[in-house]
């Protein structure tokens, strides 16, 4: 009976935070914004010189373990990621939605594999991959998009007799009338892999060193070698002294270890509610801006993720609601 009880109120639990109704807009809205930002990010780099690498350096990784009879040459890499970029751009505008999002995560995945698969791992991208994938299964299209507008002159030009009578976007205030859950779980499972990201850095210091992490001067030890291990790329940080300023205070470093510590532990608290969004994420964006300035780690991949914590449609109801009574 107690078992029964207990399944029946987590059964509960996981309805209210995955399957409540959301508003279309918001979803659409969160897809424009995260793929343009991915545009931003990858139209700007070059993979193609992993692909001017030895063979003595190949060790790949999946989907290559599978593919492993053909390397790509370095323009196969340069053409594969224009076709990334491409699709990645019109999942952002909303065009052929689901083909672009499919394409996009597809690419995604066999473009950073490919440059993972040289000795190589930036832990960064893994996060947007994911997002990618859970896009390409979600109806991210149904709202702010090509596809809405051009569903809208389908619908306007079969209710017209074959004229289009009244070809247009569907406003805003009419979408934000839609709810229903398949707009909601994409968002939640975003944010999940969010927190689970630092959930599992937390886990893995504590499994390599314990609480040494935080006991010993390890945090106090890349503050200064930092300093020299990038002094070309660091100078205009460095030249701030703020990590050489820290290090001289042994206490300190230990303090803002353990805070950094704790801080990715309860990292999935933050799914509970708004309050608690507000203060890990906030807490979670000054630590990585902290990062940056002292041990010079760009988490520049995790802006297009940070932006599904916003709720579009309230900020929206906000903002017209004090336009009019201005």
């Amino acid at each position: 009976m107690k078992l029964s009880k207990f399944s029946a109120a987590l059964r509960e639990h996981f309805d209210r935070l995955f399957l409540t109704p959301r508003l279309a807009i918001d979803l659409g809205v969160h897809r424009a914004i995260f793929f343009a930002l991915c545009v931003w990010i990858y139209s700007g780099r070059d993979y193609s010189g992993w692909a001017q690498l030895s063979s003595a350096f190949w060790q790949p990784k999946e989907p290559w373990t599978y593919i492993d009879f053909w390397r790509p040459t370095p323009n196969d890499v340069i053409v594969g990621q224009q076709i990334w970029v491409a699709t990645m751009a019109a999942a952002a505008l909303g065009f052929f939605t689901r083909i672009s999002t499919v394409f996009a995560a597809l690419l995604g995945y066999l473009m950073l594999s490919f440059a993972h698969s040289y000795g190589f791992y930036h832990h960064r991208d893994g996060v947007l991959v994911s997002v990618m994938f859970i896009l390409a299964l979600s109806r991210s299209g149904d709202a702010f998009s090509i596809d809405d507008l051009l569903r809208s002159g389908w619908r306007s030009y079969r209710e017209g007799g074959g004229i289009l009578t009244n070809w247009r976007w569907a406003t805003i205030r009419e979408r934000m009338s839609v709810e229903d859950p398949c707009y909601h779980w994409p968002i939640q499972c975003v944010r999940t892999v969010w927190t689970l990201v630092f959930f599992s850095a937390a886990l893995s210091k504590l499994k390599a060193s314990g609480l040494d992490w935080v006991f010993t001067d390890n945090l106090r030890h890349i503050f200064l070698t930092n300093q020299y291990l990038y002094q070309d790329w660091a100078r205009d940080t460095f030249r701030w002294g703020i990590a050489a300023s820290l290090a001289a205070w042994p206490i300190l470093c230990k303090v803002l270890a353990g805070f950094g510590l704790t801080i990715e532990l309860i990292a999935p608290l933050a799914l509970i509610g708004w309050r608690s969004r507000l203060l890990i994420v906030g807490l979670v964006g000054m630590m990585q801006i902290g990062i940056y300035l002292t041990v010079l780690v760009n988490f520049k991949e995790y802006v297009p993720v940070y932006v599904w914590w916003l709720g579009w449609s309230s900020l929206w109801i906000a903002g017209s609601a004090k336009f009019r009574r201005s």
